[in-house]
């Protein structure tokens, strides 16, 4: 009779998780199926909010390895707090799902030997993580959150955005003095973080522990490229996708277009995505000679 194989088990935290969305999403359901093929029994504590989406890719694909190895808890979020708007709404179901996890994790521990637990989403260290008060050994991250905008860029900022740049270096500043910072960075066994700045925030003593590396990739099993050679006549075709944020810089983009444009090249601009600054970035192509007639908008 052969023996049955055993597996580590891990614990994940990822706020947001879903196979069928990009950023912080793709994150938690991409760490989470990587540690699952590396070979390990995965428990993953996620929002119910894409309980059906991760429920459907599961019918969709015959994969009973990774049904076996996968598991996710979830987190019901209070419907009193979803109707909290805009950043604050955000910021309390984060902390409410930090907590929680502590809860459901110290259940878990009672019934299932983790060989670690590993804080994935929010992909911040400015952002408060709990999982260090789980008796399991910690592994952070990737997580950005000491990133700087260079005063060069921030000077074409309008003053509200400004405004936001000061208080979201006054909050990474002000994470570094607190106990939860410096309990993570004492009890975790390595901090991956995604860039330099970030790892200027971690005190020295624990700098052993602290290893930059991206946070989000993408599976070649998931993309087809087809490189084909492009005819004389036809226009260079560049595809800009994302949120409409004022630090992406979407608006250096469509005014390099407007150059080459102004220089007679032949080139079209594609945006995918959506946001709050939509109407701004349309505005500015419209100013750009001929630029609004190359640039299309899929919203």
């Amino acid at each position: 009779m052969q023996q049955k194989e055993y597996k580590k088990n891990v614990l994940i935290s990822a706020f947001n998780c879903s196979p069928y969305a990009g950023s912080e999403q793709y994150l938690g359901w991409s760490s989470a199926v990587a540690t699952a093929n590396y070979g390990y029994r995965t428990y993953v504590l996620t929002i119910d909010k894409t309980k059906q989406e991760i429920e459907k890719w599961f019918e969709e694909h015959d994969d009973t390895r990774l049904k076996d190895d996968l598991s996710f808890v979830y987190v019901s979020i209070p419907n009193t707090l979803w109707k909290i708007k805009g950043r604050i709404g955000m910021l309390v179901r984060y902390r409410y799902f930090q907590k929680q996890c502590v809860i459901l994790g110290k259940e878990l521990e009672k019934k299932i030997e983790f060989y670690y637990c590993h804080h994935v989403s929010w992909a911040s260290f400015v952002q408060k993580i709990e999982l260090y008060k789980l008796n399991a050994p910690l592994i952070i991250g990737p997580v950005g959150g000491g990133e700087k905008t260079p005063q060069s860029v921030e000077k074409g900022f309008e003053k509200k955005d400004r405004l936001k740049e000061c208080v979201r270096n006054l909050v990474a500043k002000m994470a570094t003095h607190s106990n939860w910072f410096n309990s993570c960075c004492k009890k975790a066994t390595v901090i991956f973080v995604t860039t330099e700045e970030t790892k200027k925030l971690i005190p020295c003593k624990y700098s052993e522990k602290v290893v930059v590396n991206q946070a989000i990739s993408i599976s070649a099993d998931e993309i087809s490229l087809k490189v084909s050679d492009r005819k004389n006549h036809e226009p260079l075709k560049v595809l800009m996708a994302g949120r409409s944020l004022y630090w992406k810089g979407f608006d250096f983009a469509i005014k390099a277009v407007g150059e080459l444009i102004g220089e007679g090249k032949n080139i079209e601009l594609h945006y995918y995505g959506s946001g709050p600054e939509l109407d701004k970035l349309q505005k500015l192509a419209n100013l750009i000679g001929g630029g609004a007639n190359c640039i299309s908008w899929k919203c």
